[in-house]
């Protein structure tokens, strides 16, 4: 087991500290919570006081007042650009619903195509081979 000091331990200013007093010219001075408070004038105190209810009760400076009131315009017309857009969206969809549903319309009344037009494109029908001699030569000549 280590052996523990009890003694005071020297400071470097000269002063002796035990943790709880400290020695300077043979006076004993209580470190407290108050000690450094009373060290403060009674105007410094006031000001600090001022500060801090300031601080805690957040009143905005006029600074922050005007930096609050330039971000909230600035949201204000990012939101209306927002709103903007999304109008023009249900527009473009309505429009699209609307063609789509024309589209469908047309669909049913008109006659039902040939199926040569089933994939969209024009095709046009191509006419079968004339047959007159099987055994005629591709150029039309006989021999």
């Amino acid at each position: 087991m280590a052996h523990v000091d009890n003694e005071q331990r020297p400071m470097s200013n000269g002063c002796e500290n035990n943790g709880d007093t400290m020695e300077q010219d043979g006076n004993v001075y209580p470190l407290t919570d108050e000690s450094e408070v009373s060290s403060l004038h009674d105007s410094e105190i006031i000001t600090l006081k001022a500060s801090y209810d300031k601080l805690v009760s957040k009143e905005l400076t006029p600074e922050q007042r005007h930096e609050r009131t330039l971000m909230i315009k600035q949201c204000e017309a990012e939101l209306r650009l927002e709103e903007a857009k999304l109008t023009m969206l249900k527009k473009i969809k309505a429009s699209q619903m609307l063609a789509t549903q024309k589209l469908h319309e047309a669909k049913k009344t008109a006659p039902h195509m040939s199926l040569n037009n089933a994939g969209g494109a024009y095709k046009p029908l191509v006419a079968p081979p004339l047959h007159k001699n099987a055994s005629a030569p591709a150029n039309g000549k006989s021999e």
